[in-house]
């Protein structure tokens, strides 16, 4: 059984996720500074947590791209471990993006445990589930790099507030051609579109929240720094990538009618 596209999303929001984790160490303020607004522990309890969090979520992320049923268990104890860690008891403001981050992480979680195709391919045995080949290595390595200069550069467009004509001519000179090369990979025209639909639709999604929880957490700590962020450029080229990942999905359904189609006459015939 191949991946359910909300499986294979999932896995890449976790592969940003990772980033944006150890991207978080690349301050001095290592272990003095908190974490999670309002948290009961201190700031270098939180740092310590951060650290073995980092590793949990390595490695559920690469079992849920080997397709382990364990890894979304490890998921689901992981952000229940960090949701305990992160209340806000002792700053009532930190409440708005304690509850963002719980909403966002009881989607996907739900997606995982909830949704008929992830139940039916987790309860599956190893041997029934589509092998990695060494295609879909090659494709997943280009996609992520893809999603990952998605990223960087809209993020640099959200704390830059660069114009959003040249963002939006570099996101096509660079991520464009990991994408490409990505779905080049793939002998099936239908399958590339698919997985190309969800690298663009699970990178926006990342990106959504990553905004939300930034803009909250500037409007909280830091309100006069609101002039220097973009957020509406921001979440305008996230509704971009959004529209091509969505279009992709459309053609991938349309070109899988059509082949399914063909199918079918060859074998009346």
């Amino acid at each position: 059984m191949r991946k359910p596209a909300a499986v294979t999303g999932i896995a890449y929001i976790q592969f940003l996720t990772i980033w944006n984790m150890i991207k978080t160490f690349d301050t001095p303020l290592v272990g003095r500074t908190p974490l999670y607004l309002g948290s009961w522990l201190s700031p270098h309890g939180q740092w310590a947590y951060y650290r073995i969090e980092v590793i949990v979520t390595i490695i559920a992320t690469v079992g849920l791209m080997l397709g382990r049923n364990g890894s979304r268990w490890l998921l689901l104890i992981g952000a229940l471990a960090g949701w305990i860690v992160a209340v806000p008891v002792r700053n009532m403001q930190g409440i708005p993006l304690y509850l963002a981050s719980l909403l966002f992480g009881s989607i996907l979680l739900s997606l995982l445990f909830l949704a008929p195709s992830a139940r039916l391919y987790f309860s599956l045995p190893r041997r029934e589930k589509a092998p990695i080949s060494l295609r879909g290595f090659f494709a997943g390595v280009f996609y992520a790099t893809g999603a990952l200069i998605i990223y960087s550069l809209t993020l640099f467009c959200f704390l830059n507030r660069s114009p959003l004509w040249l963002t939006l001519i570099v996101l096509l000179g660079l991520p464009v051609p990991f994408l490409s090369l990505g779905m080049a990979v793939r002998k099936n025209l239908s399958v590339a579109y698919r997985e190309g639909a969800i690298v663009l639709v699970a990178t926006a999604l990342f990106l959504l929240f990553q905004f939300l929880a930034k803009w909250l957490l500037l409007r909280i700590a830091s309100p006069e720094s609101l002039a220097l962020v973009d957020l509406e450029q921001a979440l305008g080229v996230t509704v971009i990538v959004a529209a091509l990942g969505l279009g992709l999905a459309r053609a991938s359904m349309h070109l899988g009618r059509r082949d399914r189609i063909r199918t079918d006459e060859i074998a009346a015939r």
